[in-house]
């Protein structure tokens, strides 16, 4: 199989753009990119089972699911480094971050998700209830140790959903402002939205469908300000609410097979961006093979 070319940014850190921005009043509108989410139906069941029976039915769709996982992993293009310098990825983001790396590390792809074929180097750097105030001066202080990286990976704003301290419409303000600040920050680097996940319940949610469709808003405004300024978006279309085994049962964080289908696409989205230009993963209407188990 012939080698894979990866991209790689030029230069390093702009030092004239060093200050976090500030929260202010909405000044200007951008169009949203209506994204396609795969609704995934489900037939109604017709007859009660025991614990024992969803139990047995539970663990053979697991397996199922992390065969279908191995299998994809075992497609992924292999790039021959030739003793280049490793093409470094940040993944900076909140607990959702955080459990994943943990899974990662006991998994046999292990934390660096298995990209060392690529000449990937991952960094992950997550903190628990993270909201999104805090991420331009994270990206800041992680310069102060690392030199800026080709790709960084941001996965936070679930937490700011629905808070009482601020409305939607100021959190889609300051992530733009953050946009900014980090494109100025990071001349270099291509920035990636992770997007926003479902949860089954909100933090102090009131109307479960309204904290929905912010969400959704939210990821569509982020997605097209991130593909101006020449970044790119990781889509999860399997994890929707109608999915619930994707949950842990906090109705928040995922369980295990959540985190393991996270990886996979995070994964996956890495390998596209370091050998193309695509500004999306997977492309849209793409959805995994494994969710047509039962």
């Amino acid at each position: 199989m012939p080698p894979v070319t990866r991209r790689r940014g030029r230069g390093r850190i702009n030092p004239t753009s060093r200050n976090p921005p500030s929260s202010g009043n909405v000044g200007q509108t951008t169009t949203q990119v209506q994204q396609q989410i795969p609704v995934i139906t489900r037939p109604v069941p017709t007859a009660t089972i025991t614990a024992e029976q969803l139990k047995d039915v539970t663990d053979k769709v697991t397996d199922r699911v992390l065969a279908q996982l191995n299998g994809a992993n075992a497609q992924l293009p292999i790039f021959y480094s030739n003793n280049q310098d490793p093409f470094r990825v940040w993944i900076v983001g909140s607990s959702i971050v955080r459990n994943a790396f943990l899974h990662a590390r006991k998994s046999n792809r292990g934390s660096n998700l298995d990209l060392e074929r690529l000449g990937v180097s991952l960094w992950w750097q997550f903190k628990g209830g993270m909201k999104w105030s805090e991420v331009g001066r994270k990206v800041q202080c992680l310069l102060n140790f690392e030199d800026a990286p080709d790709l960084l990976i941001i996965h936070c704003g679930g937490n700011d959903i629905g808070d009482p301290a601020g409305s939607n419409c100021e959190l889609r303000h300051n992530m733009f402002k953050t946009i900014q600040f980090l494109h100025n920050l990071l001349p270099s680097t291509r920035i990636i939205w992770s997007q926003i996940l479902p949860r089954l319940r909100w933090r102090d949610e009131i109307c479960h469908e309204a904290l929905e469709k912010a969400r959704i808003r939210t990821n569509s405004f982020i997605a097209t300000i991130i593909i101006q300024a020449g970044g790119a978006y990781i889509r999860y279309p399997e994890i929707v609410e109608l999915n619930t085994g994707m949950f842990s049962d906090d109705n928040v964080h995922l369980s295990d097979i959540g985190n393991e289908i996270f990886l996979y696409r995070i994964q996956q989205a890495i390998c596209a961006f370091v050998t193309s230009d695509t500004f999306v993963s997977p492309p849209p209407g793409e959805s995994g093979p494994w969710l047509n188990l039962i």
